[in-house]
């Protein structure tokens, strides 16, 4: 069994899709956030991928990810 590891993107902006869009090839990887200087940003990259949007500094502390 592989646990999963729990990891987030920062910076949203082109490439963070092709991230997104390659992390289900990889297993035991999961994205559970996101986050952007511009927080409209990460809002929208969030919403369309079922991500948690953090400010940076919030990212940087989750104990989670």
């Amino acid at each position: 069994m592989v646990l999963p590891v729990k990891a987030a993107i920062i910076g949203c902006g082109n490439v963070s899709a092709q991230y997104l869009a390659a992390a289900p090839n990889f297993q035991g990887l999961e994205i559970v956030a996101c986050s952007d200087l511009d927080p409209a940003v990460a809002a929208t990259v969030a919403a369309q991928h079922g991500l948690r949007a953090l400010d940076p500094a919030a990212l940087l502390r989750d104990p989670g990810i």
